[in-house]
């Protein structure tokens, strides 16, 4: 048996994958249920690719999407500073959907259970392993897979690492009845300490979200609040956070941690935002915990113990740790407060062939983690 830890995107996808190949699972949420959080999750073609070899529910392939055509970054001003083409670089294998319909097409299909109200407590490894949970009730597994994100359980009785590392940002995100001019345009505006997008999810909806410096912990999330971080800039942005409902606009600072040599110990393992948070600057958080449940999936069908680890991490720790040093830095020459070493940097952003940028995207959005089987 395999015991699967946390239902977000990754452990959903895991799991699916999992049975998909045959192989026996359970999946342990610490929620009470899985009522949907969050606003967009960006998909690229790697991510879904996997879903459709893991077998999400078909009427996920029949929502309404709006392909990214064209990224641009411009100033709040709305001068661009890099504009280049997307389609062509994704064959139209690139977009936002709603985190619940996400959700929703990973958990329908998925035929094994799942146990809510069941966070991780302990875990004893002895002929076998013990699952202990807070609620005092206990399970055992053959292998254990962290799927538990950002402050995993799993992963601090494994690795006991240090508390996850402070980009030194804030993220507000939404989602609003709007209809974008262009829906495949993927504009970022960044000036003054501040960035944000805004991106169709069809043509009548959008997910926007910004991103300013900010110290750790705060926790109003008004609108208002967002609109003054906008204040005085063009373009659609600020007109989709005014048509937002005040009080479903989301909050969360922004957090990674720095690459590490392993992600298992023995029979436990983990993936996603437990093994390799990063910032979500590049749009790939999502897209690399549904990644790496297709690579893990497939390592386990051929060999359902802990040697597929080994196999799963030859696999996906370089691109894990080029995205989150890669998301990083996009993140901090995004959002830089110094007005002279902003000037310098759009200088040399507008100096440089837009192939460049064009490049180093594609590196990152159009990989292929392979079949399923």
């Amino acid at each position: 048996m395999i015991a699967v830890i946390g239902a977000g995107i990754g452990g959903l996808s895991l799991a699916l994958a999992l049975r998909r190949v045959g192989l026996p699972v359970t999946v342990y949420e610490a929620a009470a249920d899985l009522t949907p959080v969050g606003a967009g999750i960006g998909l690229w073609p790697g991510a879904l690719k996997a879903l459709r070899e893991i077998g999400v529910a078909d009427w996920f392939w029949e929502l309404p999407v709006c392909p990214f055509r064209w990224a641009q970054t411009s100033t709040p001003a709305g001068r661009p500073l890099v504009g280049f083409d997307v389609l062509s670089m994704t064959g139209g294998l690139g977009y936002v959907v709603r985190r619940a319909d996400l959700q929703a097409a990973l958990r329908e299909p998925l035929d094994c259970a799942l146990e809510t109200s069941r966070r991780l407590a302990e875990v004893r490894v002895s002929k076998g392993i013990e699952l202990r949970f807070e609620d005092g009730g206990s399970a055992r597994a053959d292998l254990v897979i962290g799927a538990d994100g950002l402050n995993s359980r799993l992963r601090q009785i494994m690795l006991g690492d240090d508390p996850a590392r402070f980009s030194g940002e804030t993220a507000y995100r939404g989602m609003a009845d709007f209809a974008m001019a262009d829906p495949g345009l993927m504009m970022e505006i960044q000036g003054g300490g501040v960035r944000g997008a805004v991106h169709a999810i069809d043509a009548d909806h959008v997910y926007w979200w910004v991103a300013q410096r900010a110290a750790a912990g705060g926790a109003s999330r008004s609108r208002a609040d967002v609109l003054a971080a906008l204040a005085d800039w063009v373009g659609e942005l600020p007109d989709a956070v005014a048509a937002t409902p005040d009080g479903s606009i989301l909050r969360n600072d922004i957090y990674d941690r720095p690459a590490v040599a392993r992600w298992s110990a023995g029979p436990l393992c983990l993936i996603g935002d437990a093994a390799h948070p990063t910032t979500p600057n590049l749009g790939l958080g999502g897209c690399m915990a549904i990644e790496d449940a297709l690579v893990l999936a497939r390592a386990l069908s051929q060999d359902p113990s802990p040697g597929a680890f080994t196999v799963y991490e030859a696999q996906r720790l370089a691109r894990a740790r080029e995205v989150v040093t890669a998301s990083r830095w996009m993140g901090r020459l995004g959002s830089i407060p110094d007005a002279r070493v902003e000037r310098l940097w759009r200088r040399l952003s507008t100096a440089t062939p837009d192939r460049v940028a064009a490049g180093l995207l594609a590196r990152q959005v159009t990989y292929d983690p392979g079949p399923l089987v």
